[in-house]
């Protein structure tokens, strides 16, 4: 599932516009820049990860979901 969920946020910043919305599940987000190409194509994203990922993911996450939110998703 997590590798398959960095693939999900690795192709949504590089093809926003391939994708209608992306779910990503227990990945690690990219970071701020493709934070920005995602909010810019306004690409719908729904982020999950589950307890027990470890607190290393679940920060990396709350970090994207803030990354977005300033871009303007």
């Amino acid at each position: 599932v997590s590798s398959g969920a960095d693939g999900v946020w690795s192709l949504a910043a590089a093809y926003p516009d391939l994708f209608a919305a992306v779910l990503p599940i227990s990945g690690v987000p990219s970071g701020s820049e493709a934070a920005q190409s995602i909010a810019d194509a306004q690409l719908p994203v729904w982020n999950f990860f589950v307890h027990g990922d470890g607190d290393n993911l679940e920060s990396a996450n709350r970090r994207m979901q803030d990354a977005l939110l300033d871009a303007g998703a």
